[in-house]
């Protein structure tokens, strides 16, 4: 997987893959959550909320980190292409989108595999 300076993802379809995501305030300091926060990963065709959710996953929050788990799974049977994305913190922040959601969308690309198995 990779992540651009421009919060850019990009990942091969059907890959076992992990986002890091860290939580910072405009300074650049890390913002430490807590137990009782929840994050969540959405990617969509685009960025209107009525298009179709690709991919929707809860991540593990340590301290100002946050670790989406994607399994292979996930986007195995989503087509090659240039979808958009957010990460939503609700909790001790408040509700707030750290990554995506500005005037410039966060792009999730998946990239097509060429070995399929099963």
């Amino acid at each position: 997987m990779q992540i651009g300076e421009d919060a850019a993802v990009s990942m091969t379809r059907g890959d076992t893959e992990e986002l890091v995501v860290e939580v910072t305030d405009a300074e650049g300091n890390p913002v430490q959550l807590v137990s009782a926060d929840t994050a969540t990963l959405t990617v969509r065709r685009r960025r209107r909320a009525d298009a179709d959710v690709i991919l929707e996953l809860e991540g593990q929050i340590d301290g100002s980190t946050i670790t989406f788990s994607i399994p292979p799974e996930a986007t195995q049977a989503v087509a090659a292409g240039r979808y958009v994305y957010d990460v939503e913190v609700v909790g001790s922040i408040g509700t707030k989108t750290v990554v995506g959601g500005g005037e410039t969308d966060a792009t999730f690309t998946l990239w097509q595999d060429v070995t399929q198995h099963g």
